[in-house]
């Protein structure tokens, strides 16, 4: 969690942790002091019992501001107006994107421990990093291969290591995906939109598929997979599994 304070005059009157609020660095949750809603006794166990789990600061407990504003109807207007005071301190999947391009730009190779460290350090969420390491070198990909006349996949797929499946979606709800597809910007050099494209599955099996030979019209791009971490051979074998399946069914649907 990292932890901001609300320097705005009009709420001078009130304590210091009662004008703090938490970004969750794994995923950019903004928290706020349960006792907006009403005495901590009462509000931390209802979200407790609702499966909501709670940060402390200042000896007090913080709760996402999204729960309470549901959880608690006559304070969401409260929960809305200081949600976007956090939100000017909290950096935007547009700010991600730029800001990962920059670091890329930056140096001779892609260094994913750097550019992580580096981010973390500038207060993007964990959740933004490995999405920008993930989404943009096929956003990139697709923008480079949009003439080909290729369909790409809607769906993209996460695996554990060991081929579990622990999150899947749509690309066109991942924010940094949208961003990096629409994103126009002295950033995108060929040198740096090069870089990242040929981290793109789509793009290497484009050219595998071209060097031996295959015409554009043959290819059939291949369903996104990604790792939390290195992959076991189980891991790789399950991924497997899931590209067969997925070309078949895509082969019954053509």
């Amino acid at each position: 969690m990292r932890w901001f304070q609300i320097d705005d005059p009009r709420f001078a009157v009130f304590p210091p942790w009662m004008r703090a609020f938490g970004v969750s660095k794994q995923d950019g949750v903004i928290y706020l002091p349960a006792s907006i809603a009403g005495p901590e006794e009462i509000v931390v166990p209802k979200g407790s019992l609702a499966g909501v789990q709670f940060a402390t600061r200042h000896e007090h407990a913080f709760l996402p501001a999204d729960w309470m504003a549901t959880a608690f109807p006559e304070v969401s207007e409260v929960c809305r107006k200081l949600v976007a005071m956090a939100e000017q301190v909290r950096p935007t999947d547009s700010q991600c994107v730029a800001r990962y391009l920059e670091l890329v730009a930056q140096a001779d190779e892609i260094d994913d421990f750097r550019i992580s460290r580096t981010m973390d350090d500038e207060n993007y969420s964990r959740q933004q990093i490995t999405d920008a390491t993930w989404f943009i070198p096929i956003a990139l990909g697709r923008r480079a291969l949009r003439n080909k006349g290729l369909g790409f996949a809607k769906m993209y797929r996460v695996f554990s290591p060991d081929g579990e499946v622990v999150n899947q979606g749509a690309f066109l709800d991942n924010g940094v995906y949208m961003q990096a597809s629409e994103l126009q910007s002295p950033l995108l050099t060929e040198p740096v939109v090069k870089k990242l494209a040929l981290r793109s599955p789509e793009v290497l099996g484009y050219r595998e598929a071209m060097s031996s030979g295959a015409k554009a019209a043959d290819f059939q791009t291949v369903p996104v997979v990604f790792f939390t971490g290195t992959p076991t051979e189980a891991g790789l074998r399950r991924a497997n599994q899931y590209a067969e399946k997925w070309a078949v069914a895509r082969g019954e649907q053509c």
